[in-house]
């Protein structure tokens, strides 16, 4: 069952990263839907990564010194995809794809150490928002939209009844993860709709995508 997840997260996946070029590359002049797309693109790459490891638990995910490799791999491409001109897209685009293939391998180093591998069914509960968020998303609908994910997010606890309380812990971390970063955006809207210069969209992607270490590296390279 996991492994025909993995399947569905890959096509969805796929689909996502054609259609967000397909959109930027139009004249269409609506940078909130292309920075909602590259969003969408981001995290369902991430949860990708996150998911093919937890569903084969290959043994580096037990190797500390892999660990550490891991982590320095995924500073070195976030620095170098800061300080990478974005007119410079096929490079500024291979270190973001490094950085976070780097930063998902961590974190599902981090979701192997606590044993809960069924935490590659909640992902789900992420890809779920951010379809509903490129399929509807409008200045007007933000509160609709929120309020649907708060829906979502209310009955995967409620399902912990039945799962036990560690499906219920893993339920609200991932729901809220998802909810707090489309939320952001959401307020935001003004902010991009407001932006001039239409060739930062990975940038401006990774300010919602909320990681520890680019999160720091972001603001480091801001100072």
């Amino acid at each position: 069952m996991k492994n025909i997840l993995v399947l569905l997260f890959t096509c969805i996946t796929i689909v996502t990263i054609v259609y967000t070029y397909q959109i930027t590359n139009k004249n269409e002049e609506n940078y909130v839907k292309e920075v909602h797309a590259h969003m969408a693109s981001i995290m369902f790459f991430h949860l990708l990564i996150i998911s093919i490891f937890i569903a084969n638990k290959p043994a580096i995910l037990n190797n500390t010194y892999v660990s550490i490799l891991n982590t320095a791999l995924s500073i070195m491409f976030s620095i170098l995809f800061y300080i990478t001109d974005p007119k410079n897209k096929k490079l500024s685009h291979t270190y973001n794809a490094l950085y976070l293939f780097f930063a998902s391998i961590l974190v599902a180093e981090v979701i192997d150490y606590f044993d809960y591998e069924n935490i590659i069914y909640l992902l789900g509960i992420i890809y779920i928002m951010f379809i509903a968020d490129l399929t509807f998303y409008k200045k007007e609908n933000r509160i609709k939209l929120l309020v649907s994910f708060l829906s979502i997010f209310i009955i995967s606890l409620s399902s912990g009844v039945v799962y036990g309380k560690e499906y219920m812990i893993y339920a609200f971390i991932t729901a809220l993860y998802g909810i707090v970063v489309l939320a952001y955006m959401y307020y935001d809207h003004d902010y991009l709709e407001g932006v001039n210069k239409k060739n930062n969209h990975l940038n401006d992607s990774l300010k919602y995508f909320l990681d520890f270490e680019g999160t720091i590296i972001r603001t480091l390279s801001n100072i």
